[in-house]
């Protein structure tokens, strides 16, 4: 568990707390930031459905790009792939 996130160069605490209590994702519930990068930031939420504890993570609009985009997708496509119980599994 983290304890503290601390903002990238040019990134306000203040701007982080204000996008953590906006955000929200249908079927999630307990979001917390646990990391955040200059292109996404990274969450940990509980599944409402089944409780699952999960990692969500998600493009900062400003710095979103189609390439970028697709370079997502293709990791999440690889995370996928993987059957390992030393990586995380991915989900849709």
């Amino acid at each position: 568990m983290f304890h503290s996130v601390k903002p990238c160069p040019g990134v306000r605490y203040a701007d982080i707390l204000k996008i953590a209590l906006m955000i929200s994702v249908p079927g999630y519930n307990n979001l917390q930031i646990i990391h955040q990068s200059a292109r996404s930031l990274v969450y940990s939420a509980t599944h409402k459905g089944n409780g699952r504890k999960v990692v969500l993570r998600q493009l900062r609009p400003e710095s979103s790009s189609p390439d970028l985009v697709a370079q997502y997708k293709n990791e999440f496509e690889i995370l996928q792939a993987l059957d390992s119980e030393f990586v995380i599994k991915a989900y849709h």
